[in-house]
């Protein structure tokens, strides 16, 4: 009778558990991240885009880098540096682009054949950079500007027109 009862009791209890067959994941609702711009009329979208906030001297620096890959072993990569209107609730900024000013480059990046790394850069010349802050965590934002391509030798070889630049839904990471 005991073992009846526990036999009863055992069968009442895995009959009552039922097994979930949905795993949910967690609701994930982030807008996709777009990086592109078109280089001498030709559109190149970009991997990898970040930007990141962080203090310097007591002022807020956003940095917005996005890198495009060429081939296996060399890529392109442009960056701009700017105050963070997030964090200041500036609704938009737009800085004007002059030559010599290595916080906005653009840079092709590579591997040496033989081994070792080389990067290739410029300062932007001329152009122009607006930004906005949908929220406090993400920005959009519009560019063009001119870059120059140089020999071996550091002559003028050629000048290249981004244009249509664009990045909407940039998540901003904190590094503070």
């Amino acid at each position: 009778m005991k073992t009846l009862f526990t036999s009863f009791l055992l069968c009442l209890l895995f009959t009552s558990c039922k097994k979930n067959d949905e795993i949910t994941a967690p609701v994930t609702n982030l807008p996709p991240t777009v990086f592109k711009a078109s280089f001498d009329g030709i559109e190149k979208t970009f991997n990898l885009p970040e930007s990141y906030s962080f203090l310097d001297n007591g002022t807020y620096v956003l940095k917005i880098l996005a890198e495009k890959t060429i081939n296996n072993d060399s890529s392109i990569l442009i960056k701009f540096t700017l105050p963070d209107i997030t964090k200041t609730n500036t609704a938009s900024y737009t800085k004007l682009f002059n030559n010599m000013f290595w916080a906005d480059a653009f840079m092709e990046l590579g591997s040496k054949p033989g081994g070792g790394q080389y990067s290739s850069g410029t300062p932007i010349q001329s152009g122009q950079l607006t930004i906005k802050g949908h929220d406090a965590n993400y920005v959009d934002g519009n560019f063009s500007f001119v870059f120059f391509t140089y020999d071996k030798w550091g002559m003028k070889k050629d000048e290249v027109h981004v244009t249509n630049g664009s990045f909407t839904n940039l998540k901003i990471i904190r590094q503070y």
